[in-house]
């Protein structure tokens, strides 16, 4: 193509330097649809950056459905993956503020100025986790139910299938509990 080394390598640098995670601001969020988890891992969030920074980049997108804290928890997710996929760590909590609208923004340092000693990060997780499961249990059953209204028949098969889901669905939570 004719274009030496130099400038490819120059271009490759311009582009990680303007590289930029863009965050999409979330709607606000109210104090009062929050869980305990939420409110804590938000506080924690605000005051222990880099812990809660980590543990939200793990949390999987079933996780987050049903949240009230879904959009912030998303927003924070992917500033906390950006910096992992950078080598760097600690700056979640204030390019998160920048990034939010005034109202989230009054609500996220109004948490961490209200919650004097909010829930360990780990337990925030583990709850948020297991209303995941508690809600992947409840759509088993309900789909279970729906079998046995049904009367099974040619479709047996299926319903051994949502049995064995079942009991994974409840070991897992054993398991994490």
């Amino acid at each position: 193509a004719g274009v030496s080394d130099d400038v490819v390598r120059q271009e490759i640098r311009k582009a990680a330097v303007a590289r930029k995670t863009t965050v999409v601001p979330p709607k606000p969020v109210s104090r009062s649809q929050l869980t305990e988890a939420e409110r804590d891992l938000l506080a924690q969030l605000m005051s222990a950056p880099a812990d809660a920074a980590d543990a939200v980049a793990d949390l999987e997108p079933a996780d987050l459905v049903g949240l009230a804290s879904r959009s912030l928890l998303e927003a924070a997710q992917a500033l906390a993956r950006d910096e992992r996929a950078q080598g760097r760590s600690g700056s979640v909590a204030s390019r998160l503020l920048s990034e939010l609208g005034e109202a989230d923004v009054a609500f996220l340092t109004g948490l961490s100025v209200q919650i004097a000693k909010p829930a360990p990060v780990a337990d925030c997780i583990r709850a948020i986790k297991q209303r995941r499961a508690a809600r992947e249990r409840q759509e088993i059953q309900r789909q279970i139910d729906a079998f046995q209204q049904g009367g099974g028949g040619a479709a047996a098969v299926d319903g051994d299938e949502l049995l064995i889901r079942k009991l994974q669905a409840a070991r897992a939570a054993q398991a994490e509990g």
